[in-house]
């Protein structure tokens, strides 16, 4: 979660309420991981997942977005969520407390 690695780095971006779709970057090792795809699962929040530690290309793509969004320190599980007019959302970490997660709108 965003308590364990830097706090004043790590904030919650305010999502639309219509988002098409969310795509973890993940690492089977990563506790916070498996908690995050769980509670989509849970809710029923449509995503998709990509292990970064089992695909370089994958990890390739997790680097190349992170540098293109000028985001320097980089923590998984890295969430990307694209509203219905293309405009990406970039989220470190995972908070189940916040409201974002629950007007996802999927």
């Amino acid at each position: 979660s965003c308590a364990t690695h830097n706090p004043a780095t790590c904030k919650h971006p305010k999502l639309p309420q219509k988002i098409a779709k969310v795509e973890v970057y993940g690492a089977t090792w990563c506790p916070a991981c498996k908690v995050e795809t769980e509670f989509f699962d849970t809710h029923k929040i449509q995503y998709t997942v990509y292990w970064v530690d089992k695909d370089d290309g994958r990890n390739a793509e997790l680097k190349r977005i992170a540098n293109e969004a000028g985001i320097r320190e980089l923590y998984i599980p890295f969430t990307v969520y694209t509203d219905t007019a293309h405009k990406r959302y970039f989220q470190m970490g995972f908070d189940p407390n916040d409201p974002n997660y629950m007007h996802l709108g999927l």
